[in-house]
């Protein structure tokens, strides 16, 4: 992989799976810069201050579903429409197998909904290929279909 910085927002609020969030970028030997924040309100006042041509604007917004104080919608409502990050990715990463939340995060804006599977080596490699598949796809495109995980098994391209 190029070594490129990538910047990465991450709202999650289990310690464990920033763990193991951080180890996914590690074994897909992405460089990145991780901030960091565990509710939706720490959320919403990071992504609300993002500036147009801020070098701090992430390339990407990985957020959980389920969160303190609410849940990703609302981070991605606010992201969609903040213009600073118009060309930020979003993706949610949860382990919720809900259909409504999937759909609802989607409608909201999130270009991918990825399952967090139990296995560690599955969490490593799918939500890793995952987020490795976002970073390099670049920015997003209007034209582009939104996709989804719909189980860990069968991973399909974000």
């Amino acid at each position: 992989m190029t070594q490129r910085l990538y910047k990465i927002l991450l709202v999650e609020d289990n310690p464990g799976d920033v763990r193991l969030i951080r180890e996914c970028l590690r074994c897909e030997d992405i460089l990145y810069e991780l901030t960091h924040c565990d509710t939706v309100t720490a959320a919403l006042g990071m992504v609300s201050a993002f500036q147009r041509e801020d070098p701090k604007v992430p390339d990407l917004l990985l957020m959980d579903y389920n969160l303190p104080g609410g849940d990703a919608r609302q981070v991605i409502h606010a992201a969609v429409a903040n213009p600073a990050l118009c060309g930020t990715r979003k993706a949610v990463v949860t382990s919720s197998f809900s259909p409504r939340d999937r759909e609802d995060a989607l409608r909201a804006g999130a270009e991918c909904f990825i399952l967090k599977p139990a296995d560690l080596d599955l969490f490593l490699n799918e939500v890793g290929s995952a987020v490795l598949r976002l970073l390099c796809e670049g920015s997003p495109r209007a034209d582009r279909e939104v996709t989804s995980v719909a189980m860990p098994s069968s991973l399909r391209p974000c």
